[in-house]
């Protein structure tokens, strides 16, 4: 088994205890709020690495993030 990345893992716990701290609660709606927000990410589940452009730049692998596009142009 890999080892998880030390953020990614505190990311997972923050995630689990918000959570259980909501489903603690009793208030149906904010579990209700909470099931929806958490549904409407996995639904989404685009890495923001498989959009080519985003707002005037781009995810360029070789520079290691976005690039603006301006630096096309000037080529």
């Amino acid at each position: 088994m890999k080892k998880m990345n030390m953020a990614y893992r505190l990311q997972l716990i923050k995630e689990v205890a918000r959570r259980r701290e909501i489903e603690a609660t009793g208030d149906a709606m904010s579990v209700h709020i909470y099931q929806l927000v958490e549904s409407q990410k996995e639904a989404v589940g685009v890495d923001y690495k498989d959009r080519t452009s985003f707002v005037g730049n781009h995810y360029d692998e070789h520079a290691g993030g976005w690039v603006s596009d301006d630096w096309l142009s000037m080529k």
